[in-house]
C-alpha cells in the first residue's frame, strides 16, 4: 500500500512538472527571471573567461554554485536549457521522495507519504524547477542536510553528520543563506552536549567541515574583491531593499521611487572619476549606508520587516502562472501588496486576467489546508523537549521565514517548502490517528 502510494505521488510530481514544462518548451524566456541573466552572465564568464566575475570586476554578490551547475548546459549550445531543466525536474522529485523519507524517519510512514504529497504540488517549488534559478537545488540540498542531520540524532552514525555537514556547506555555494541554516544546525548539535558531553565531537566535526568548504571561498573573496565575508548579500539586500522600504514611508514617496534613488547614489558612487571602488569598498558602503537608515529608524523597520516577511506564506502560484505564459512578473506588485493589500495586490498583477482565479484559488485551498495541518503538528508536537530533529525543522521555518523581510516573496518559501510538507505530513496523520483512536480502531503503525 505504502509503496503504490508513494509511486503514484512521484509520478504525479513528475507529470505536473513536465506538463509545464511542455507548455513552456516553445518559450523558453518564460523560465528566466532578471536574476536568471546574473546567473547565466557568470556562467558564460566561466567558460570563456575562466573567471567569476562581471564588468571586469570580481563577483562578491552571487555564488558560484549555480552557474557552475549551469556548465553543464553550456555544452549544449543554445539548448543547454533544454538540458538543465529537466535535470532540474529530475531533482525536484528526488527532493519529494526525500520529503517521504524525513517525514518517515520524523514520524510514520503515514506522515511521510502526507508530506510527499504535500510537496509535489507545492506550487512555489513546482516553478523552481522549471526555472534558471538556484532556489529549486539550494532546496535538495537542504533537505539532505536536514534528512543526514536527523538521521545523525536518532543513531549517531559519524557517515550523516559527516554528509549532512558536507550538504550544508556546498549549499552556501548555491545561496549564502546556508550559512544560517549551518549556524542553526552548529547550535542544535551544541544543545545536545548538555545532555551529553561526548557529543561535543559531533559538533566541532560539523563546525570544521563547514568551515574547510566555505573557507576558500572567503579567502577569494578577500583577494580578488577586498571584500572579507563569503558574500555581500546580507548588506546588499539590506540597502537595495531594506532601507528604500524605510525612506519610502518616512518621505512619504512610493518604493520605487525610493529604490531608484538608492541605485543612483550607488551607481554614482561606482562610476564617477572620484570613486570607482573596489567591490568590497562599494559593498562596505552600501552595508554602512543602509545601517545608518535602518537605526535612524528602527521601530519603523522592524514592522516594515515583520510585515514583508508575511509574504513568504502567500500562495506562490503566480510563478506557476508566468511559467505557463498567463501573466507577466516584475510589474511592482510586491510595493502594491505592502501598500494596498493582498487584493488590491492580485488585480494588479493579473492585470484583467481575473479568470486566472479558478486557476489560484484550488492552489491557496490546498496551501491553507497545508498550514491547517502544519499548526496540528505544532499544537501536538511543538515542546521544550520534543529532541533535535524537531528544534532543527522549527528554527530553520522561523528563521528561514522571517529572513526575507521587505524583500520577501513566496519564491523565499521554497527552501523550507519541504519541511513545512513534512510538518503537515505530521499533522494529517495525527489527525487520522486521533480520529481512529474515538472509533476504536487501531492507529496506523509503520
Amino acid at each position: 500500500m505504502g509503496t503504490r502510494a508513494l509511486k503514484a505521488i512521484l509520478i504525479c510530481a513528475a507529470v505536473i512538472r513536465l506538463a509545464l514544462l511542455a507548455g513552456a518548451w516553445s518559450s523558453p524566456a518564460r523560465l528566466e527571471t532578471p536574476d536568471s541573466r546574473d546567473y547565466i552572465e557568470l556562467s558564460d564568464a566561466l567558460v570563456h573567461d575562466a573567471a567569476f566575475g562581471r564588468d571586469g570586476q570580481a563577483e562578491i554578490f552571487r555564488t558560484p554554485g549555480y552557474p557552475f551547475f549551469l556548465i553543464v548546459g553550456s555544452l549544449f549550445g543554445e539548448s543547454w536549457w533544454k538540458v538543465v531543466v529537466p535535470m532540474q525536474i529530475a531533482l525536484d522529485v528526488l527532493l519529494v521522495y526525500m520529503t517521504f523519507l524525513l517525514g518517515t524517519l520524523l514520524w510514520d510512514q503515514r506522515a511521510g507519504l502526507w508530506a510527499a504529497a504535500f510537496q509535489a504540488v507545492a506550487a512555489v517549488s513546482v516553478a523552481a524547477s522549471l526555472r534558471i534559478l538556484s532556489d529549486g537545488l539550494f532546496a535538495v540540498l537542504l533537505t539532505l542536510s536536514v534528512l543526514l542531520g536527523v538521521h545523525h540524532f536518532k543513531t549517531s552514525k559519524w557517515w550523516s553528520l559527516v554528509g549532512a555537514a558536507a550538504a550544508a556547506g556546498l549549499g552556501c555555494y548555491l545561496r549564502p543563506v546556508g550559512l544560517v541554516f549551518c549556524l542553526l544546525m552548529g547550535l542544535v548539535l551544541l544543545a545536545r552536549v548538555f545532555a551529553d558531553k561526548a557529543r561535543l565531537r559531533s559538533a566541532a566535526a560539523f563546525a570544521g567541515i563547514v568551515i574547510a568548504i566555505v573557507a576558500p571561498w572567503v579567502i577569494r573573496n578577500r583577494l580578488a574583491g577586498d571584500f572579507t565575508g563569503f558574500s555581500s548579500f546580507t548588506g546588499d539586500s539590506m540597502y537595495f531593499f531594506a532601507a528604500p522600504k524605510v525612506l519610502a514611508r518616512v518621505r512619504d514617496i512610493d518604493p520605487a521611487d525610493a529604490r531608484g534613488q538608492m541605485r543612483t547614489e550607488d551607481e554614482f558612487r561606482r562610476t564617477t572619476a572620484l570613486g570607482a571602488p573596489t567591490p568590497g569598498q562599494a559593498a562596505r558602503y552600501r552595508r554602512r549606508r543602509a545601517r545608518e537608515i535602518i537605526m535612524d529608524h528602527p521601530g519603523l523597520y522592524a514592522k516594515i520587516h515583520l510585515r514583508g516577511s508575511a509574504a513568504v506564506f502567500l500562495p506562490g502560484v503566480t510563478d506557476v502562472l508566468e511559467v505557463a505564459g498567463v501573466t507577466t512578473g516584475q510589474r511592482g506588485t510586491l510595493d502594491v501588496l505592502h501598500r494596498s493589500g493582498v487584493w488590491a495586490a492580485v488585480k494588479h498583477y493579473l492585470d484583467g486576467n481575473m479568470w486566472a482565479l479558478w486557476v489560484c484559488i484550488p492552489a491557496a485551498i490546498v496551501l491553507t489546508v497545508k498550514y491547517g495541518f502544519v499548526l496540528i503538528c505544532a499544537a501536538g508536537r511543538a515542546r521544550w523537549r520534543m529532541g533535535a530533529g524537531g528544534w532543527l525543522i522549527l528554527l530553520t521555518i522561523v528563521v528561514f521565514a522571517l529572513a526575507g523581510g521587505p524583500a520577501a516573496t513566496p519564491r523565499f518559501r521554497i527552501p523550507i517548502a519541504p519541511l513545512l510538507s513534512v510538518a503537515a505530513g505530521a499533522g494529517a496523520a495525527m489527525l487520522r490517528k486521533r480520529g481512529q483512536r474515538k472509533r476504536g480502531q487501531e492507529p496506523f503503525s509503520a
